[in-house]
């Protein structure tokens, strides 16, 4: 299953390596190709290699292959590596036995601390997904508590639909924090540590956003309230809101007050110099429709904007007194 010279590679990092390793079949048994991979690594590298039972729960892609130097899996692969994704495979197997010199990515060890899962959601044939993977790998070996899963959407693609992935590399923090394209290990650390950070929700969602996970930061706000939405909007671009106000008819779907924290600081954009978030962000009051807002949007009805003055128009004949 592994060329010969990947075998040899993982042959010599268990060898010559100060950490034993071992392979969690999770979800799957002796027979399956994960199983098999196991199976031809523990006996091509003797005794310092333990094949055991694992928990198919740790895993969103089960069966999987869970790897680790002793105790629950660090790194979880969801199909045997293949092509491009060999590499990782062997260097996430060479990082757990033999370690590297630089042992912490990041210095904010108490974040780092909190068990965190962050997946690799990538693809056959994908080009950078593999740099995406060796990244992630090199969080999760060098952080004990961050786990890390590799997963097809190919093979998965139940997965994939759930959780909105629309282009790979994606990589996914707890299933919030969506990073595109391929992070070092340092940029994904860094991500990771920002968990403890008041504003962290704002982050997450700028990324569900940026990601394409729409229905994902309908959920977010809905548990977590406005104040990701307000912080995005002020500081966006016209095309920006529109998957705002998508985002947010969604929201009031859901529960029609949901927004009604946000209406204050909306309130003071509709002075701004900008005719197109004046009027962006009048539509998005009228959305809420909390009547508050009225006084801030009768002033538009004077606006220099035609457009402007028309929307504030539409809103007030709809706001709720």
């Amino acid at each position: 299953m592994l060329d010969p010279e990947s075998r040899n590679e993982i042959v010599s990092s268990v060898a010559y390596g100060e950490h034993p390793l071992v392979l969690s079949l999770c979800g799957c048994d002796a027979d399956n190709p994960l199983g098999q991979l196991a199976i031809e690594i523990r006996e091509s590298c003797g005794a310092k290699v333990t094949v055991v039972a694992g928990d198919a729960g740790l895993c969103r892609a089960a069966p999987a292959l869970g790897l680790s130097r002793r105790g629950a899996p660090q790194l979880l692969w969801s199909f045997v590596p293949e092509s491009g994704y060999v590499r990782p495979f062997v260097r996430g197997v060479e990082l757990l036995t033999c370690g590297e010199p630089t042992t912490q990515l990041n210095e904010d060890h108490e974040a780092l601390a909190a068990p965190v899962k962050v997946e690799v959601l990538t693809a056959a044939g994908c080009p950078h997904c593999p740099q995406a993977v060796m990244s992630a790998i090199r969080v999760a070996v060098a952080h004990s508590a961050v786990r890390t899963e590799v997963i097809d959407i190919g093979i998965h693609k139940d997965i994939a639909e759930r959780l909105g992935v629309r282009s790979v590399p994606l990589t996914v923090v707890d299933g919030g924090l969506s990073i595109v394209g391929i992070p070092t290990a340092e940029e994904l650390a860094k991500h990771i540590a920002g968990r403890l950070r008041p504003d962290f929700n704002n982050e997450v969602f700028v990324s569900l956003m940026s990601s394409g996970r729409l229905s994902a930061a309908v959920a977010l706000l809905r548990d977590k309230g406005a104040e990701p939405l307000v912080t995005a909007w002020q500081g966006s671009t016209t095309a920006d809101r529109m998957g705002l106000l998508l985002i947010a008819e969604r929201v009031l779907e859901i529960n029609p007050r949901a927004l009604d924290s946000a209406v204050v600081e909306l309130m003071a954009l509709v002075d701004s110099g900008d005719a197109a978030l004046r009027g962006d962000t009048v539509d998005l009051l009228g959305q809420i429709g909390d009547p508050r807002a009225r006084p801030a949007i009768e002033r538009l009805l004077a606006d220099p904007n035609p457009d402007v003055a028309e929307i504030a128009k539409e809103v007030l004949e709809e706001l709720v007194h």
